[in-house]
């Protein structure tokens, strides 16, 4: 799976906010086909060495039995928003490359994809 790149990673918070707000009319919603993979994604920073990590873990629905997990780490610049961009970015970048398949969401019921 290739991840398109729509915008630059290394951001402010004024600059990821505009990024947003850009974004937001391209997002369209619609009644979600059959579930059968739901997928939860998380990530953590340690200060002290300037690392993140990442977890991703891939579900099969409705029996919620797991088909994929993966943790991933790396270095990051000095923890703030936007660090916290670039390292999504990575860890998005990793996932994709050993994942079989990623679905994303902003609402219950309804699929989000970007146009």
């Amino acid at each position: 799976m290739k991840l398109e790149q729509l915008n630059r990673w290394e951001l402010s918070p004024s600059e990821a906010i505009e990024v947003q707000r850009k974004l937001a009319g391209k997002i369209r919603g619609g009644k979600l086909p059959e579930v059968r993979t739901v997928l939860g994604v998380d990530v953590s920073y340690r200060r002290e060495d300037k690392t993140f990590m990442a977890a991703a873990v891939m579900l099969q629905f409705p029996e919620m039995a797991l088909k994929q997990s993966m943790c991933v780490q790396g270095a990051t610049a000095i923890y703030d928003r936007a660090g916290y961009w670039s390292d999504m970015r990575r860890a998005w970048e990793l996932w994709a490359r050993r994942l079989t398949g990623i679905l994303t969401g902003q609402a219950p019921g309804k699929v989000v994809r970007i146009k």
